[in-house]
């Protein structure tokens, strides 16, 4: 809800790959969650290796499909 009262249009989410970790598998779902209690679908989902420069190359790829006036969590 921060990010859709903040003004963002998008919100996308940037993490670990699904079942690498319970924590992660549950931060996924309060963003999926979140968004859907306010009207919204999902943004760009993304996850990498923990590989500094993949993350770093997943992350730019997600900031672009976010797109201008967007969000990343």
């Amino acid at each position: 809800a921060h990010c859709v009262d903040a003004g963002y249009a998008t919100i996308g989410y940037l993490g670990s790959p699904d079942g690498v970790s319970v924590v992660a598998d549950a931060r996924r779902s309060g963003w999926q969650d979140g968004c859907r209690a306010t009207g919204r679908a999902p943004g760009p989902d993304r996850s990498g290796p923990d590989e500094l420069d993949a993350v770093r190359r997943v992350a730019d790829e997600l900031v672009a499909a976010v797109g201008r006036g967007g969000a990343v969590v």
